[in-house]
């Protein structure tokens, strides 16, 4: 419906104002963001770019707060299609463009830092994801107080972020703010920032090893995207079935892990074509499935994939490309194939992340592994002491 109206309102627009109006071009940034959400990121981007010229031969080239409203609107589809360098540039130029017009507490300027955060998420650049997500809650605040949907929503984005770096306490305890927030904010209206709050909450669950909570979170989770955007292959729901896919590894559910597997990666494939860093998840997922049956040969193969697409997208400094190597590394030590493994986790020695985190534990306990199979056992009992020290202090 949303998407009918839209049309209308473009060509009556179009009919009374011609289509180098401005609010003609208006239309066509709302019309991009409904394709946006959608999933049709073709449509998306081809309305976009259109209205971003309209802006720009009534305006210029230069600096004005339409052509900024336009471009926030590219980048975002830009980030659906992994197109990170260009996501970059975008949001650059949109925070000249805001900070040459408005003040530094004007609400432009959080939503574009909460938007910027999230391309530092992407790549696995958390501290700098941080950095923007804290500028845009106290902006938000100041404006609109904590009662708002933005500054839950970004409250949400912030406990995220703190997950990424394992500070998982402490992002436990920003969504038990945002928790407090939420009946104040929705009432008991689904929302998706409400829907991201559950899908993290599964993820801190899962980590912590409480399985059985973890998977009532992400079910409810997956229920409400359901409901918000009205179809079962949504991009977003995919999302949410990848989180319980881990789950159900944790859980050993067998063909079903599978199948929701098969399910996720053929929504990815259809929404993102081959090269996405999401479909690259779900591969990874699928080699972790073979490796749990000790289909070592097939567990090789996913995760040889996996890596091919992150180091595509990403490099070969990403956090998403270190693990997928450690997991190839452990399939090619349970194949015996123990030089192999040695000279992976040789390869990604340099780029571990560091102070205590859960690959570089995982690396370690890797290489004590391979270390006993050569029989260096007082190495191998280094190694894994230094896994244990690690592993204690980040699940507590």
């Amino acid at each position: 419906p949303a998407e009918e109206l839209l049309n209308k309102a473009r060509s009556d627009f179009s009919s009374t104002f011609g289509e180098s109006h401005p609010d003609y071009a208006s239309t066509l940034i709302v019309l991009s963001e409904v394709y946006r959400k959608q999933g049709k990121f073709d449509k998306a981007e081809k309305e976009v770019e259109r209205a971003i010229e309209i802006f720009e031969n009534i305006y210029g080239r230069g600096d004005h707060p339409s052509v900024a409203e336009a471009l926030e609107v590219q980048a975002k589809i830009y980030d659906h299609l992994d197109e990170l360098d260009k996501e970059q540039i975008v949001w650059e130029r949109i925070l000249k463009i805001q900070h040459h017009f408005y003040s530094e507490q004007h609400p432009a300027l959080a939503t574009t830092h909460y938007d910027y955060a999230s391309l530092f998420l992407r790549r696995g650049e958390y501290a700098k994801a941080a950095e923007h997500l804290q500028l845009s809650l106290q902006i938000t605040e100041k404006n609109f107080g904590k009662n708002h949907t933005d500054y839950f929503g970004r409250l949400v984005r912030l406990a995220t972020c703190r997950y990424e770096q394992q500070e998982y306490l402490l992002a436990q305890r920003i969504l038990d703010d945002a928790k407090k927030l939420q009946h104040n904010v929705f009432g008991d209206s689904p929302h998706p920032f409400i829907a991201r709050m559950l899908q993290t909450q599964s993820e801190i669950l899962r980590r912590q090893g409480r399985f059985a909570e973890a998977l009532e979170a992400i079910d409810q989770a997956i229920a409400m995207k359901k409901v918000i955007y009205g179809k079962e292959d949504h991009p977003s729901v995919a999302e949410a079935l990848a989180e319980k896919v881990k789950i159900f590894h944790h859980l050993e559910k067998g063909i079903e892990t599978k199948l929701l597997i098969d399910r996720t990666l053929g929504i990815r494939r259809k929404v993102y074509g081959e090269n996405h860093p999401e479909v690259s998840s779900s591969i990874h997922d699928l080699g972790v499935y073979y490796l749990d049956l000790g289909q070592y040969k097939d567990a090789s193969e996913q995760f040889e994939q996996a890596r091919k697409i992150t180091s595509l997208v990403f490099g070969k400094r990403h956090p998403d490309y270190v693990e997928r190597t450690l997991h190839l590394a452990n399939a090619r030590n349970e194949h015996g194939e123990y030089q192999l493994a040695l000279d992976l986790l040789e390869e990604v020695k340099g780029t571990l992340p560091s102070g205590n985190h859960y690959l570089t534990a995982r690396w370690l306990q890797l290489q004590g592994e391979l270390q006993r199979r050569m029989g260096q056992f007082q190495t191998a009992m280094d190694y894994v002491n230094q896994a244990i020290a690690m592993k204690e202090p980040i699940y507590g």
